[in-house]
């Protein structure tokens, strides 16, 4: 059976549903003596626009009017969709002048084994303990193409290796399935 694997890796801390942010702390340019260390995150893309935890309200505004429209929201949260109306696009939230955290809609499904499949999986990653509030996690995400399927993997590994292994497969006639196994 040929196999090809492609595998990456990143360190992660699931708070109930599983939210991470990589960040790195840059300097903005002001007058030496007003130096202040700013945190940006990575880029997120939300309608075409590259949006950063941190970067300036304005800039942020004057990105919002090229790609989206703003659906409600207040001084602090707006809703983002597309000019062309459809979905929402994301959500962009600000704090003291600067974009403060963001959201990119990825996905929504409307359906109970969708549901069902993610109440599996929230209460295997709190091993059927809804008391604890988050777990530390080593997410890894790689695909096998196999003779007959392509297998897509993500793998959550507890530090006591307990492993959560989600794996979505489709197979060539056009079948899919996707299975949620603990292993150790």
């Amino acid at each position: 059976m040929a196999q090809h694997t492609v595998r990456h890796t990143i360190v992660a801390t699931l708070v109930l549903v599983g939210a991470w942010s990589t960040s790195l702390t840059v300097t903005e340019r002001q007058p030496s003596s007003a130096r202040t260390p700013v945190r940006l995150s990575l880029p997120l893309n939300i309608g075409g626009a590259s949006f950063r935890v941190g970067m300036p309200r304005q800039e942020a505004m004057a990105l919002i009017a090229e790609c989206c429209s703003a659906l409600g929201g207040d001084s602090d949260g707006i809703v983002l969709v597309g000019k062309n109306g459809g979905g929402i696009l994301g959500s962009i939230f600000f704090r003291d002048g600067r974009v403060s955290a963001l959201s990119r809609e990825e996905k929504q499904v409307h359906g109970k084994e969708t549901s069902d499949f993610m109440v599996a999986l929230y209460r295997s990653v709190l091993e059927r303990n809804t008391l604890v509030q988050s777990a530390n996690v080593r997410l890894s995400a790689f695909s096998e193409e196999m003779t007959n399927s392509t297998n897509r993997h993500l793998l959550l590994t507890f530090a006591n290796g307990r492993t959560l292994r989600v794996k979505q497969m489709t197979l060539d006639n056009g079948d899919v399935v996707v299975d949620l196994v603990e292993e150790r």
